[in-house]
């Protein structure tokens, strides 16, 4: 499951700790005594203006503080009434005045506390949310996939999570600057917690060059590709897989990649990896005007292609054509549009629109308005650093050992070969090999001193290569179970 872990898969691959790919998590803006003063000031400024609540609840986050509003009885006795949403939304200008709000929101309904509404209060000191926050939450924790994706957070701060392989495809919509930084959240998640042995990822970039800092990532079928001509190309030479698979699940009597790789490993044969294809965009160089070159046989991966393991990722600035082809829009039906085309999925006077970043559609008619997980470009070239050199590790070194393979955690060395370096280099590997490190594995197997072992643990957890902690420090959590033989689930 996807725990913020290192893991091992059967081909000896091993993925990157999220310790050495994504930014430590910035301190809290604020602490409870400052959101514990603006509980008093909301309840007086309110009962003061004959809108009495109490604050029955309040959720810090770094990107806002959520406070769950109870309605008290207004009026005088014998003409009691009941607070509505309408009368505290009347009032918000005076409460962001009093409590120096840049941005403030009110749900006019709150799921999890039934009669409680509430109040989304954005200051200074808040910022955008770190992809590391949302995948320490426990809803993307206990998610038993290890394609799992955090989608965002939901205005009452649930971190929003959807398997890949359930979706099982995804129509990104929005301005460029919104679907990159979506697509980026997507693929970070995905290569921390998969292997080029589990999934082969096919690229096709149209707007600036987002996908090609890519290249060189051992997942990739190819190049990333951009002309329609070229693209027509690789999407012809994913559909014949499709058929290629479909014909090996037919001479197993099977129906689908899941079923096919629990047979063939049970019998000690080579199993099939997924296949997630990113296109972005369908509505610029020159593919919406070349519509009819591509269409075709992009419906036909879109409507064949889940039970073999291929799926896909869509964006184009719009759902609607020319933007977005009208023949392929029931085959994917699931969505997430950029705050400035939500418009599209209906909004209400109850969504705090300051507060959403993107809507999630999906069957049914749900819409979930959402604050995405932001990405850096370091962050995006850490990841792809680690599976180049873990890339050039597997073609140097054998591949069966797995000391050898979880030796490819350590950055590059220096030139400098002491005998400090070497060991800090093994003690790295030591970590990843174990999954957790303290003293007693440093001294036992590496023969270190108690005082040298604290000074490389202290060392690791500055470099973040290990979590902050006391005693045993959990580097990762290993993963029990599994897809057979690192497929698809």
């Amino acid at each position: 499951m996807p725990e913020l872990l290192t893991r091992m898969d059967n081909a000896g691959w091993l993925t990157p700790s999220i310790a050495e790919v994504l930014d430590p998590l910035a301190r809290p803006p604020y602490d409870d005594d400052f959101t514990g003063r603006q509980a008093g000031r909301i309840q007086k400024v309110l009962g003061e203006l004959g809108v009495p609540v109490i604050v029955v609840g309040v959720g810090a986050m770094p990107s806002h503080t959520l406070f769950a509003l109870q309605p008290e009885p207004a009026g005088r006795r014998g003409k009691r009434r009941a607070v509505t949403a309408s009368d505290i939304r009347r009032h918000l200008n005076a409460l962001a005045t009093e409590l120096d709000a840049e941005e403030i929101g009110l749900i006019d309904e709150m799921s999890r506390m039934p009669g409680a509404m509430g109040l989304l209060i954005r200051n200074s000191g808040h910022r955008r949310l770190q992809l590391r926050h949302l995948l320490m939450r426990p809803e993307f924790l206990e998610n038993p996939s290890n394609t799992a994706l955090a989608l965002g957070m939901d205005m009452e701060q649930r971190c929003v999570v959807r398997d890949l392989v359930d979706l099982p495809h995804l129509l990104i919509l929005g301005g460029a600057e919104c679907r990159a930084g979506l697509i980026d959240s997507i693929l970070v998640t995905f290569l921390l917690f998969n292997t080029p042995a589990e999934w082969r990822i096919a690229m096709i970039g149209t707007v600036g060059d987002g996908l090609a800092r890519y290249k060189g990532v051992p997942h990739l079928l190819g190049r990333p590709v951009s002309s329609p001509a070229d693209g027509r190309k690789l999407l012809d030479g994913l559909l014949r897989e499709v058929e290629r698979r479909r014909k090996l699940f037919e001479g197993r009597g099977v129906e689908n990649l899941r079923a096919y790789n629990q047979a063939m490993f049970a019998q000690g044969e080579k199993v099939l990896p997924g296949i997630l294809l990113v296109l972005d965009s369908v509505s610029g160089g020159g593919w919406a005007e070349q519509a009819t070159l591509w269409t075709g046989v992009l419906a036909n991966l879109l409507e064949r292609g889940q039970s073999a393991g291929l799926h896909c990722i869509v964006t184009a600035e719009s759902a609607e054509p020319p933007a977005f082809p009208s023949a392929l829009s029931p085959l994917v039906p699931i969505r997430m549009a950029c705050a400035d085309v939500a418009g599209e999925f209906g909004r209400g006077e109850s969504w705090p629109t300051g507060f959403v970043d993107a809507v999630l559609a999906e069957p049914g008619g749900q819409v979930t308005a959402l604050q995405i997980g932001t990405v850096t470009g370091g962050e995006v070239g850490r990841v792809v650093d680690y599976w180049r050199r873990a890339m050039t590790h597997r073609r140097a070194g054998p591949e069966s050992i797995p000391a050898e393979a979880s030796a490819v955690m350590a950055e590059p060395s220096s030139a400098s070969t002491s005998e400090s370096d070497l060991t800090y280099e093994r003690a790295r590997a030591l970590a990843a090999y174990l999954g957790w490190l303290s003293v007693g594995p440093l001294r036992d197997i590496l023969g270190l001193s108690d005082d040298m072992a604290r000074r490389i643990l202290s060392r690791m957890q500055n470099e973040g290569v290990l979590e902050q902690g006391d005693g045993p420090v959990l580097r990762h959590r290993r993963i029990d179970g599994g897809p057979p033989g690192g497929g698809v689930r």
